[in-house]
């Protein structure tokens, strides 16, 4: 999962030192190289407190952590920067298992969906914070967009008189809905909506999986070398 082997172990320095590498790909684009999110031992020891991470294993004096422990800081931390905080923070990464731990950390938001609906009880504070993304969400969506004709790429051949003939391609109808800003998804009459929740959650992660792939294509283009994350694309 994520890379991380299975006997993966260290002491708090190394933890920290880890988790750091790791959160450089894991982060949003425009976090992912702020010193800000970066961790530390005083903010290890102060989740470990708070409840947010679990126990690391004691050898003498010394704190020592696993994958578990460096699954669950990751995704910690992926959900506070894709803003959860407080309660939905607690209830988003209690008892989760280390695939749903993963999951977290790779998607964020789209993961968290994902993993509530298969255990989230009514009035789950999480629940609560996935409701209110959606509510933000629908101004952009309740605005129809206008159906845009595209002309086929293929040129016209022209028949008796000058006018078109029947082998002409028809023009495609193709519509524009602007997810978020700087995001825009062209959906034409070929597309075939999901049926059901899972293949929803499926769709979700196959456009995020595109988005990242996007996003390591443009730093490749640009030379820009401070995209240095793992493969994000979720392995299902």
């Amino acid at each position: 999962m994520l890379g991380i082997a299975q006997d993966w172990e260290g002491g708090i320095e190394d933890f920290v030192a880890e988790a750091n590498r790791r959160l450089a790909g894991l982060l949003p684009a425009d976090r992912a190289a702020r010193p800000k999110d970066e961790v530390n031992a005083r903010l290890v020891r102060h989740y470990t407190t708070e409840g947010l991470l679990p126990l690391p294993r004691r050898e003498g004096r010394e704190a020592r952590y696993g994958r578990v422990h460096l699954l669950s800081l990751l995704a910690l931390r992926r959900l506070m920067a894709d803003g959860l905080s407080g309660k939905a923070l607690m209830s988003a990464l209690s008892e989760r298992s280390e695939e749903d731990l993963a999951r977290l950390a790779r998607n964020g938001n789209v993961g968290l969906e994902s993993v509530l609906t298969r255990s989230a009880p009514p009035g789950n504070p999480a629940l609560a914070y996935l409701s209110g993304l959606r509510e933000q969400a629908s101004p952009l969506q309740s605005r129809a967009p206008a159906p845009i004709h595209r002309a086929s790429e293929a040129s016209p051949s022209l028949g008796a008189g000058g006018s078109p003939s029947r082998r002409r391609t028809a023009a495609q109808p193709v519509m524009r809905v602007q997810v978020a800003r700087g995001l825009v998804v062209e959906l034409s009459e070929t597309f075939r909506w999901p049926k059901g929740e899972q293949a929803r959650l499926d769709l979700l992660e196959t456009l995020w999986a595109s988005l990242v792939d996007a996003r390591r294509a443009s730093s490749n283009a640009s030379g820009d070398d401070t995209w240095t994350g793992e493969d994000s694309r979720v392995n299902r």
